[in-house]
């Protein structure tokens, strides 16, 4: 089970900014901790990071959550291929 640590959004960080790839090696690890092989961990990294990269964050890092969730909970095969 994985768990996100709660963050309060103060003045000082509101806006958080991180390195794409430090953010892409997150992702990476936490699929990869989930049971995906590294390809799918890696792709999932690249797309994630991608998508909020461009502004598209419906598409990006704001899915971790929901994407770990439907895994837990058996509605996703991470070793789908």
């Amino acid at each position: 089970h994985v768990r996100f640590q709660e963050i309060s959004v103060t003045e000082a960080n509101v806006n958080p900014r991180f390195q794409a790839e430090s953010l892409k090696q997150f992702v990476r690890e936490l699929f990869d901790r989930l049971g995906a092989d590294r390809t799918a961990a890696e792709l999932m990294g690249e797309t994630l990071v991608a998508a909020s990269a461009r502004g598209v964050d419906s598409h990006g890092m704001q899915l971790i959550p929901f994407y770990v969730a439907q895994i837990e909970e058996g509605r996703v095969d991470i070793r789908a291929t």
